[in-house]
């Protein structure tokens, strides 16, 4: 017997076209926040997703992503810092500190 009404596919998933028979999660970098949508977004810089996301997750302290669309941030070099989550580049140490990866 056949289905007498849709399902709209479930936030962390979307569906491109009509006639799917299923919902296709949302890549790695991607998220969707709502139920019956047709597409991802892409994460903005600043944070990252991991598959089937509802949302992004901003970077932790200590890490950045310049990019949008990413998986995973990235930490900030020797002589560099971040103090904040959610950010897109590591700031420079001031004179008389300095930060390395064995601190």
């Amino acid at each position: 017997e056949g289905e007498d009404t849709a399902t709209p596919c479930s936030p962390g998933t979307f569906s491109p076209v009509s006639g799917r028979d299923q919902c296709t999660v949302c890549a790695a970098g991607t998220f969707a926040d709502g139920s019956g949508l047709s597409f991802c977004e892409s994460c903005p810089s600043g944070t990252y997703s991991l598959v089937n996301a509802r949302t992004c997750t901003p970077c932790s302290t200590g890490t950045y992503q310049p990019d949008s669309g990413q998986s995973e941030c990235l930490g900030c070099d020797p002589g560099s810092f971040q103090s904040r989550e959610g950010q897109s580049q590591c700031d420079p140490c001031p004179a008389g500190s300095f930060s390395s990866l064995d601190a």
